[in-house]
């Protein structure tokens, strides 16, 4: 595994900070930004990240740096920190909390080495916006019951997309009511709605499922929200609730194998919806192949008695271009369909239908 290699760390951190800045995040932008500085000087980071090994980008070490740091100010760990992130929306923050964090790393520096060596989850429940559009059309294109089949499903969140409300403008889906508002700027036309949707199983894997009854693990998921972005954590935490009443767990296996059972399983009468969002990425070349001739080879064998749609929410090209963006693909058997029904942005803050 290759050493820690400052000049990538820090080429690491400004790309992220230009990420945040894009979508709506200042604060991080700024702290990123003075982190990938203080790479080159030496400063605390470089004694934060020394034993650092791999690539830093891919590996999402700006992202981990900065959840550790939200992770002590959440669970009580650092009161002065904790009383500048509560003004983290405020503009300037960054540099009031910037000696903050330089201090806290010095003092703390062995806790936040814990913390940054976790593996990166998150689960992202504004996605569901974009899935909203792929799973009307399901619903409508062979007018059966949908059987959810996540991979890459972390808590769970996203398989229940169906229980939350949608705010899009000029545009509503959804239980008025719900304890989940997920709102999103669209463009375009929004999909068709389908008022005989009805699901009729819903099950995910992940690799390192989150046990909504931990405490820990829930603190982890909402360490990754932006911490000047308060609307999102009040998102995640209404859906983290909402799920654990549900009482669902998310089976712990590795996403081919996984595939595998589901494609060997045929339920008539419904529609196998297999989807995921932002993970494809982090699997191997080999893995992504084997899943994808799973899935090819499935479809072959589907009639419409039992459907099978392939819905991925990926990055459009490559995650590490100016402005990321996701696109919903949409891929159908028996009708061979295959089409793109929305771009969106990786919170599902905005998005743009391209429904026919």
């Amino acid at each position: 595994m290759a050493s820690f290699d400052s000049n990538e760390t820090a080429a690491a951190f400004s790309r992220q900070a230009e990420i945040c800045r894009l979508f709506g995040s200042p604060f991080y932008a700024g702290l990123l930004a003075r982190m990938a500085e203080d790479l080159a000087v030496p400063g605390p980071m470089r004694a934060l990240l020394a034993d650092w090994q791999g690539p830093a980008l891919r590996a999402a070490l700006p992202l981990r740096v900065m959840a550790a740091l939200h992770r002590m100010v959440l669970s009580g760990q650092a009161a002065e920190l904790a009383a500048i992130y509560a003004r983290s929306s405020e503009p300037g923050m960054a540099d009031v909390a910037w000696p903050e964090i330089c201090a806290r790393m010095d003092r703390g520096v062995e806790l936040l080495q814990a913390g940054i060596l976790k593996p990166p989850q998150t689960n992202e429940v504004g996605r569901s916006a974009a899935f909203l559009a792929g799973m009307l059309s399901a619903a409508r294109e062979y007018g059966l019951p949908l059987s959810l089949r996540e991979i890459g499903s972390s808590a769970g969140l996203n398989l229940f997309w169906d229980q939350y409300r949608y705010d899009f403008g000029s545009w509503h889906w959804g239980d008025a009511d719900s304890s989940v508002l997920i709102q999103s700027e669209a463009e375009g036309t929004p999909p068709a709605d389908f008022d005989q949707l009805r699901l009729s199983s819903r099950r995910g894997c992940d690799l390192h499922p989150i046990d909504l009854e931990d405490s820990a693990a829930r603190l982890d998921l909402e360490s990754y929200v932006w911490a000047d972005q308060p609307g999102r954590l009040a998102t995640l935490r209404a859906a983290i609730e909402l799920v654990r009443a549900e009482g669902l767990r998310v089976e712990a296996s590795g996403a081919a194998e996984w595939v595998a059972g589901r494609m060997a399983e045929r339920e008539p009468g419904a529609t196998t919806v297999l989807y995921h969002s932002v993970m494809w990425a982090y699997m191997s070349d080999r893995e992504q192949a084997e899943i994808e001739n799973l899935i090819l080879a499935a479809g072959r064998c589907r009639d419409r008695a039992a459907p099978l749609i392939w819905m991925s929410l990926e990055d459009a090209v490559d995650r590490y271009r100016a402005a990321p963006e996701l696109r919903l693909r949409y891929r159908s058997w028996p009708a061979g369909t295959d089409r793109i029904l929305a771009q969106a942005n990786p919170h599902g803050t905005w998005l743009r239908w391209t429904v026919d």
